[in-house]
């Protein structure tokens, strides 16, 4: 049965898909053309589609493989957000370049030919199979001046839809892990870092707390290579109004870090840092200070 499945597969069809999906703009807050794209695909594979509102404009998207009966339910599900990144869309030999494909369109095409080359096959399965696509995954928070929808993601879609009752025994998310099997995901939490300092040489005081958080990033992810978990840390320095930095990375050096200052109080323009995915097997006491116990909560931090 397996290889008859496989054998149905069709890699052009995987492709058009990827572009499609590639050239719909679905920006955190803007993804209501790409949920009714996915939507008319579903409807094209039978499957019953049903929309959740999430906020205005704001659609999730669900499809639905009914079973024939008593067996286990398999959710496929993706966030159909992505940074705004302009990217043309390029084919090249057995890559495709595009906007959000790695983070993480590209997985409603493998769900949706998978779907595909289950009915062409002839498969019946007695368990549903479900598709779904939701929005607001991309993490980001409002905070100070950064608010709106834009700004509402840390899996806002995800929430929404289990509180709605979709829900299966069994979930496939086909984010990138670096072809590693990733078996749990603990969640995310926020923290908001204030440097106080004269406004020459603030930046470089909050440089120093940003190395100190990627250096704890590291020791985690040193501590999750058994593959059980991502982890990582975004860290944002704020300068002051309309002028932000963000690091290029844990593996990029200081010293090469894009500084900027201008005279405003450091006090009011915080370091914001974000971070996300600690391991499972890691217990409560293991994370520092830094990091509130409630995911979304204010935290208080310790002094460098």
């Amino acid at each position: 049965m397996e290889q008859q499945v496989l054998e149905q597969v069709d890699r052009q069809k995987i492709v058009e898909l990827a572009r499609n999906v590639a050239d719909i703009v679905s920006i955190t807050g803007e993804e209501k053309e790409i949920a009714e794209y996915l939507g008319s695909e579903f409807e094209k594979l039978e499957m019953q589609v049903e929309y959740q509102e999430v906020e205005e404009g704001r659609p999730n998207v669900i499809g639905t493989l009914k079973g024939t009966g008593g067996g286990a339910a398999l959710m496929f599900c993706a966030h159909m957000d992505h940074f705004d990144n302009p990217q043309e869309t390029v084919v090249e030999d057995d890559r495709i370049y595009g906007r959000g494909l790695v983070n993480m369109k590209a997985a409603f095409p493998c769900y949706i030919e998978a779907v595909s080359a289950i009915q062409k096959a002839g498969v019946q399965l007695k368990g549903d199979l479900i598709i779904s696509g939701v929005v607001g995954e991309i993490e980001k928070a409002q905070i100070g001046r950064f608010q709106g929808k834009t700004y509402r993601g840390a899996g806002v879609g995800a929430r929404h839809m289990m509180d709605h009752g979709v829900m299966a025994d069994m979930c496939i998310i086909g984010e990138p892990t670096g072809l590693q099997l990733q078996i749990g995901n603990a969640g995310l939490v926020w923290a908001r870092v204030s440097v106080d300092g004269k406004a020459t040489k603030f930046v470089l005081a909050a440089a120093k707390v940003a190395q100190a958080i990627q250096d704890w990033e590291k020791e985690s992810a040193r501590r999750c290579e058994n593959g059980t978990a991502t982890f990582s840390t975004h860290v944002w320095i704020f300068t002051c109004p309309r002028t932000a930095m963000r690091s290029p990375g844990a593996n990029t050096s200081l010293r090469r870090w894009p500084m900027r200052t201008r005279r405003c109080s450091a006090s009011r323009w915080p370091m914001r840092s974000r971070s996300a995915t600690v391991s499972p097997a890691m217990d409560r006491g293991s994370l520092p200070t830094v990091f509130p116990a409630s995911p979304m909560a204010p935290a208080s931090v310790p002094t460098w």
